[in-house]
């Protein structure tokens, strides 16, 4: 880890702007490349600014803050471009494509909660070309919770409502199919 900081205030109440550089480690079982960023400890908050993540899954930037005394956050993500491929070891079927999200993290840095907005213009799952990937995305407690995720495949159209359990890997939700060739996603 590199790091470069300046110190101003008092003892009792430090401010510091530095800039920080990790070159690789984990968070929570995700192995990250790496991550970088600004940041400003102002009291009992530390502000990230343009804090960049990098790991084999995703790609992201943060911004917003986190108490020092509670772990509270608040902050922005934008993952500019997630690589389906490197999914694939999660999938019953080669898939591939790119998508984007964004959205907000709160909760705490033991307990984080997302919520934001996928989409993904086009995606081969079972070597079937699947458009408009959009949905409404929440992960709290171990929990992937899918509100309203929609796409198409040639005529048809698909709209799922459901849950991911991260733990036990069980599936629960709801399907809505108008002209739609289920064989296209499940797996054989």
């Amino acid at each position: 880890m590199d790091n470069t900081i300046r110190f101003t205030g008092t003892l009792d109440n430090p401010h510091a702007v530095g800039y920080v550089h990790f070159y690789r480690g984990s968070y929570r079982g995700m192995l990250l490349s790496g991550m970088d960023g600004d940041y400003f400890v102002e009291g009992d908050k530390v502000r990230l600014q343009d804090f960049h993540i990098f790991s084999p899954m995703v790609d992201m930037d943060l911004n917003g803050t986190i108490d020092r005394q509670t772990s509270a956050m608040t902050m922005t993500v934008e993952v500019h471009d997630i690589n389906l491929e490197r999914f694939a070891a999660k999938f019953p079927y080669p898939v591939e494509g790119r998508g984007k999200f964004t959205g907000e993290i709160t909760g705490t840095l033991d307990d984080p909660k997302f919520e934001g907005h996928l989409n993904a213009p086009e995606i081969v799952l079972n070597d079937e070309v699947f458009q408009k990937f959009i949905g409404e995305i929440v992960y709290a407690n171990s929990k992937i919770i899918l509100r309203d995720l929609t796409f198409n495949h040639d005529d048809g159209s698909c709209r799922f409502v459901g849950t991911y359990d991260t733990d036990t890997e069980n599936v629960r939700g709801r399907m809505t199919v108008t002209d739609f060739d289920l064989d296209a996603i499940l797996a054989t």
